[in-house]
C-alpha cells in the first residue's frame, strides 16, 4: 500500500461513518517517519487506526503497534516495533547481531531477554533471564547484548560463525567471550557455549580457519600460531592465517564464502601481495580450501607433517670462511 493509499481512502470516505481526513494525513506522516504507529502514543488517532485495521490497510505486529499492510514481514521494522513494544527488554541472538555486526543475518524469531513475565506475540520469544549491564549496549535507543554475548548465544547453532566474525573484525577478543560466559551462568545451552569458547582458543577468523585448527589439534600437531601480522607495501599490512614461526612455514586457509563469492578486487590484490611478500622473506606457504579440510583431512595432515619434517630436518648450509679454496675458485 503506497503512501497515497490512505489519503485516497480518507478523501473517498463517508463523512458520517469514518474519521476525518486530517487524521489519515497524520497517520501517513507518522508511517513515513517511523514505519509504525503506537496506539498508546497517538490515542487521538485510535478511531482512524481501528478503521484502517478493519480495512486491512494497517496490520498489528505487536499489541497496540501497527504497520502499513505489506510491510509486516520487514524484519528490521519488526525488530524496531518489538523494541518499542517492550522497551525494558534486551534483544539477543540473531536480532542483536543484525543491529550490530551482521546486517544480513536471518532472524526467524526475535528473541528478547526480559525480567518480568509477559505474553509475546507471534514471531517473538521472551526469555526470563538477567543480562548484566556490562554486557548490554544500545543502538538508536534499542537495547541489545554486546557482540561477545551475542556471538556466544549464536554459537549454539552456527558452529562458531558469529564468533569468527567478531574476532576477525576486532569487535571482541577471546577474553571478552570468556567474561560473557562467566557472567551468564546456569543458562540453558551453556555446555555448548563453553565448548565453543574452548574451540575458539586459537582465535579463528572464519569457519574454514576454525576447521583447520581442529584438524591440526586432532592430529596433535603443535608449535603453530595464528594471525601473524606482516608488513606490505604502501603502509598496508596483512595476516598469515596459521604459522610455524620456527621454520617460517605458513598455511593460508581459503574458505570459499570469504575468498570466493564475496572477495572483492582489493581483497584479492591484498591477499596476493601478502603471499608474495611472505615468500620473498623466505616463508614456505601452502593454501588449503574448505573441501581439503572437510573431505580430505588425512591428506592435509600428511602434507603438513611432510613439509614440517623437511624444513625442520634439512641440513644447514656450512658457512664458508674467506680462505675456502672453493670461494677463491668461484671468484676466479
Amino acid at each position: 500500500m503506497t503512501n497515497l493509499g490512505i489519503a485516497a481512502l480518507a478523501a473517498g470516505k463517508r463523512a458520517d461513518t469514518t474519521p476525518t481526513s486530517p487524521g489519515y494525513e497524520e497517520i501517513e506522516r507518522l508511517l513515513r517517519e517511523h514505519g509504525f504507529l503506537s496506539r498508546a502514543a497517538h490515542r487521538h488517532l485510535r478511531h482512524q487506526m481501528d478503521y484502517l485495521q478493519r480495512r486491512r490497510l494497517l496490520v498489528a505486529v505487536c499489541p497496540g503497534f501497527y504497520v502499513r499492510a505489506g510491510t509486516e514481514t520487514d524484519v528490521d521494522l519488526r525488530i524496531r516495533v518489538t523494541a518499542a513494544w517492550h522497551p525494558d527488554g534486551i534483544l539477543m541472538g540473531a536480532a542483536a547481531a543484525r543491529l550490530s555486526f551482521d546486517p544480513d543475518i536471518e532472524v526467524p524469531v526475535i528473541v528478547m531477554a526480559t525480567r518480568r513475565k509477559r505474553r509475546a506475540p507471534q514471531g517473538i520469544r521472551l526469555i526470563r533471564c538477567e543480562v548484566p549491564d556490562e554486557h548490554v549496549t544500545q543502538r538508536d535507543g534499542i537495547r541489545l547484548t554486546r557482540a561477545a554475548l551475542t556471538a556466544l548465544d549464536l554459537s549454539r547453532h552456527d558452529d562458531g560463525a558469529a564468533i569468527d566474525t567478531i574476532l576477525r573484525e576486532g569487535l571482541a577478543q577471546l577474553r571478552h567471550l570468556r567474561r560473557a560466559l562467566k557472567a551468564t551462568p546456569y543458562r540453558l545451552g551453556n555446555p555448548v557455549r563453553r565448548a565453543m569458547v574452548d574451540d575458539s582458543r586459537d582465535e579463528p577468523w572464519s569457519p574454514a580457519e576454525r576447521r583447520a585448527h581442529r584438524v591440526l589439534r586432532d592430529a596433535r600437531i603443535t608449535g603453530w600460531e595464528t594471525n601473524l601480522r606482516i608488513s606490505l607495501p604502501e603502509g598496508r599490512h596483512g595476516f598469515l592465517d596459521i604459522v610455524f614461526d620456527d621454520v617460517k612455514f605458513a598455511i593460508e586457509v581459503d574458505g570459499y564464502g570469504y575468498h570466493g563469492q564475496t572477495e572483492n578486487r582489493d581483497a584479492f590484490e591484498l591477499d596476493r601481495w601478502k603471499q608474495a611478500c611472505a615468500s620473498a622473506d623466505g616463508w614456505t606457504i601452502i593454501r588449503l580450501t574448505w573441501r581439503h579440510l572437510t573431505e580430505h583431512p588425512e591428506w592435509v595432515v600428511d602434507v603438513v607433517r611432510r613439509i614440517l619434517g623437511r624444513l625442520r630436518h634439512q641440513p644447514r648450509r656450512r658457512r664458508r670462511s674467506p680462505g675456502d679454496p672453493r670461494l677463491a675458485g668461484a671468484a676466479a
